[in-house]
């Protein structure tokens, strides 16, 4: 059986999730990623897993399985959605959040092709898929342009770059759930080569911490985060992590993660 593992950092503490994914059918290839999510008003800790099945020959289909932490019980969520960036979800406002792949786009097409009409949201506490309004800020399918969601500042973040200009716009969601809100509130000048850049979080010094890479994975030769220094628009190698890794934001939280899970019981709904 496959098991996924999720860690709290700060407690440094490790649980195991049985997966029990289902046989990949003849002729198709499977992507697959995980989020965890927490609903403040049932005060649960849920999982989100997301098996995208897909073929030369047609446009292929999605799978959504939700896990709450203490009930080890993997159950079906019915969606008619097709996310695009289904690796890295961005989470906000109590849901995760992705890009809409166009209808007729599929999981093959490189660069894929979003619909700019909508962003993929999943509330973590009423396990529904909803839409977020967002704004066309240029052509999503344009091979120059790189098209980051995220979160800024606790706002919902699009970061569009312009590779040949070598620069990134970073447009906010002020207020969640208004697509007038859209606001933006960064426009960053980058040079020497810095392609597929996604801005991570602003600190408290006024710099913007980036990850330079492709699927949440750094592209660095060496792993470097970089800083961008807003005021003088310069930029700088910010954390020498020094191997290839990927890296996330998370919010330390000193919950037990390994007394929530106890149960023994495994089932797929």
């Amino acid at each position: 059986m496959s098991i996924m593992v999720l860690c709290n950092p700060t407690t440094k503490e490790c649980v195991e999730v049985p997966l029990n994914i289902e046989q990949v059918p003849a002729g198709y290839n499977r992507l697959f990623d995980s989020n965890f999510g927490y609903d403040p008003v049932t005060d649960t800790y849920k999982v989100l897993r997301i098996d995208i099945y897909y073929s030369t020959t047609d446009l292929g289909y999605t799978e959504v399985y939700v896990y709450t932490l203490g009930n080890k019980v993997w159950r079906k969520i019915q969606t008619i959605f097709r996310p695009m960036n289904w690796y890295n979800a961005s989470y906000v406002h109590g849901a995760f959040h992705w890009f809409k792949l166009a209808d007729k786009s599929t999981w093959n097409d490189k660069p894929p092709h979003l619909d700019s009409s909508s962003i993929i949201s999943f509330d973590v506490g009423s396990e529904e898929f909803r839409t977020v309004p967002w704004i066309k800020m240029a052509k999503s399918g344009d091979t120059a342009n790189t098209v980051v969601l995220g979160v800024i500042q606790e706002c919902l973040s699009v970061s569009h770059q312009y590779n040949k200009e070598g620069c990134i716009d970073i447009w906010l969601m002020k207020d969640y759930g208004v697509k007038e809100s859209w606001t933006k509130v960064f426009s960053l000048s980058l040079k020497g080569g810095l392609f597929n850049c996604a801005p991570m979080i602003v600190l408290e010094n006024g710099e913007l911490i980036i990850r330079h890479g492709e699927n949440g994975k750094l592209l660095d030769e060496k792993g470097n985060l970089y800083a961008y220094n807003i005021q003088r628009q310069t930029i700088s190698k910010a954390i020498p992590i020094g191997v290839w890794r990927t890296a996330f934001i998370f919010v330390e939280s000193l919950v037990s993660i390994s007394s929530i899970g106890t149960q023994e019981d495994v089932d797929m709904g």
